[in-house]
């Protein structure tokens, strides 16, 4: 399963000037109905708002162009409301930059604040306004790269479609471990109970034996701590727990006695594998050519970006920001300084074409 961390900063977030003067974002919602302003029916600014003044949408609507938007209502209303905002571009740019600063401060939440270093890591940007932020995020982040999936509105339904079938079976043992292996053995006594009934659960959804898969893990803690760390059941599990205290917490006491809470056993029913089909690849070493250009603003500055439909995109093209990708799904950008490459499978991975490290820079 993910962690989630949920923040109230989608398309939707309702942007507002407080009594203070500073520009908030969210959490309050327009929701679906009214929903936002450029819908033609919500009279509160919203972030999809702030994109649709900013071109972000190509000027063509959602949906493939299907469903269109009120551009003109839009920019009436956040006039309205800019407060000592100069512009509308601004007022938009500055709901943009404060819906993105919510998002990273969630981000390094689950990430720095749980001891993984987000250089390390690639954005994965699903949901139909997830590429509008994306880059933006990974900068800031100094994450390595964006990573477009296929059909990113969509994504989270054909993850259900692929999923397995997960249960985790539990009992509560408190076994001090003054011999590990003493306390391992007892603690292999209750994984096989564990077991038995796991295989009976995976036998009611239909598994068959050959599909069955088992995960042992042990919750642990200092003797005296109200809180527990889980690590894999193996030989080596007390030191094992205290890497992972010292990875979560910044330090550990190899000296300290511990004692095991839990005992778990995670059972898994592999569901079969859909094969993603390939796209076409390109045979043309020449540029690939965009849709056509369109009037835009990234970073607060006017720029003409290339728009491009995905579904016309072929493996092996290559093309530079500033740039639009426009999809039944969701929109993306791709702003100035980063590169857009596609896959076999039609996925497009975002990468800066400016990277400097501040990992190593001097």
């Amino acid at each position: 399963m993910l962690e989630i961390h949920t923040v109230g900063a989608g398309g939707g977030s309702i942007a507002r000037v407080d009594a203070g003067g500073a520009l908030r974002v969210g959490p309050e919602s327009a929701g679906a109905d009214p929903g936002p302003i450029c819908y033609g029916r919500g009279e509160l600014p919203t972030v999809t708002d702030a994109h649709a003044v900013l071109g972000h949408f190509g000027g063509r609507g959602l949906l493939n162009g299907r469903f269109a938007l009120d551009l003109q209502r839009t920019r009436r209303e956040l006039e309205r409301r800019k407060g000592d905002f100069r512009d509308v571009e601004a007022f938009a740019q500055g709901i943009i930059g404060v819906s993105n600063s919510v998002v990273e401060r969630a981000v390094r939440l689950i990430s720095i604040e749980r001891g993984h270093d987000p250089r390390d890591y690639t954005l994965v940007a699903f949901g139909g306004a997830g590429g509008l932020h994306a880059c933006d995020l990974a900068e800031s982040l100094e994450m390595r790269g964006v990573l477009l999936p296929v059909f990113p509105g969509g994504l989270s339904a054909l993850g259900i479609l692929r999923a397995n079938v997960v249960q985790e079976f539990s009992r509560t043992v408190f076994l001090p471990v003054n011999d590990p292996f003493e306390a391992r053995k007892k603690a292999g006594q209750v994984s096989r109970r564990l077991q038995q009934e796991a295989q009976a659960f995976l036998n009611r959804e239909g598994f068959e034996k050959k599909r069955h898969r088992f995960e042992y893990r042990l919750d642990i803690r200092y003797v005296g701590q109200a809180y527990d760390l889980s690590v894999p059941d193996h030989r080596d599990f007390v030191a094992a727990f205290h890497r992972a205290h010292e990875r979560a917490y910044g330090h550990a006491d190899p000296e300290r006695p511990t004692e095991i809470v839990n005992v778990r056993c995670r059972a898994t029913g592999l569901s079969p594998r859909m094969n993603l089909p390939r796209i076409k690849r390109t045979r043309s070493s020449s540029p690939v050519r965009a849709e056509r250009k369109v009037n835009s603003f990234f970073s607060g500055r006017p720029m003409r970006a290339s728009l491009y439909e995905r579904k016309t995109l072929q493996a092996g093209y290559q093309f530079s920001g500033p740039a639009i990708i426009v999809e039944y799904s969701a929109t993306s950008l791709v702003p100035s300084g980063w590169r857009a490459e596609v896959d076999a499978y039609g996925q497009i991975l975002l990468s800066r074409t400016n990277k400097v490290s501040r990992r190593h820079a001097r």
